[in-house]
């Protein structure tokens, strides 16, 4: 009877000792949420942005040309720049030239240093400066004047090889 009293005695302290520390950890679960929620939200803003990954286009800027979106890594948009087409993921590179449908017929808003009529009302342009290209692109998207806007853009498997000049 002694063995049984004493089986009785261990499996008893077991349940409470099992009980005792779901009931510890139970307790602590509040605690750590109450940690996380008194932190100080400029300390939690500073480990975001330490944590923070750069993008992987990150030395990349997405332009809208031509009614498309490209990625390009230079600087600016000049003659020779390499470009991707966000939607067909071609890559081709900027020719330095402009192509502008008018309404009139005659281009009055800039000096260029080639302007050839290559349609009725359609012209290809070649500017006098080829520092940046997007500025002029977007000078020409604002004159009224212009129907449509395009700079053109060379896919041939050449202009991955060479660089234009």
């Amino acid at each position: 009877m002694g063995f049984f009293l004493s089986a009785l005695l261990v499996s008893c302290s077991q349940s409470e000792h099992e009980e005792a520390t779901k009931n510890e950890a139970a307790e602590n679960k509040p605690l750590i949420l109450e940690n996380v929620l008194h932190k100080d939200k400029s300390k939690i803003k500073q480990e975001l942005e330490k944590n923070r990954e750069k993008p992987i286009l990150s030395h990349k800027r997405t332009v809208s040309l031509n009614g498309e979106k490209y990625l390009f890594e230079d600087e600016k948009l000049q003659k020779g720049s390499q470009v991707r087409n966000i939607h067909m993921s071609e890559k081709g590179r900027i020719k330095g030239t402009f192509v502008v449908i008018t309404k009139t017929g005659k281009i009055t808003s800039l000096s260029f240093k080639s302007k050839t009529k290559i349609a009725k009302d359609t012209f290809r342009l070649i500017p006098m400066q080829n520092d940046d290209l997007l500025d002029i692109y977007k000078t020409l998207l604002a004159d009224k004047s212009l129907i449509r806007v395009e700079i053109e853009i060379d896919y041939s498997p050449d202009s991955q090889k060479q660089i234009f000049k």
